[in-house]
């Protein structure tokens, strides 16, 4: 954090998301962290819904990682812009 890393990407989950003890998530909203619920009202984006990627009462992974890598990608993408017009 202290040289400058981006603490706002998703994977479709984000480090604030991932973060465990109070200490260390207090240090990534200090440097502007924020949780894809976050990021996901900021943008005006869609909420994350996995429920389509079960067939026959089973997750297909398939589809999930699909599913998982298109929200990562308009995450992602809304960050991106966001620096970019900052």
């Amino acid at each position: 954090i202290e040289l400058g890393a981006n603490v706002n990407f998703a994977t479709p989950r984000t480090p604030l998301d991932n973060a465990k003890g109070s200490r260390n998530k207090k240090l990534l909203k200090d440097a502007g962290a924020m949780t894809s619920n976050e990021i996901r009202k900021k943008y005006n984006l869609p909420a994350y819904d996995d429920s389509h990627c079960e067939i026959d009462g089973k997750t297909d992974f398939d589809l999930l990682g699909k599913y998982r890598d298109e929200c990562s990608k308009l995450l992602n993408d809304a960050i991106k812009k966001a620096k970019e017009s900052e």
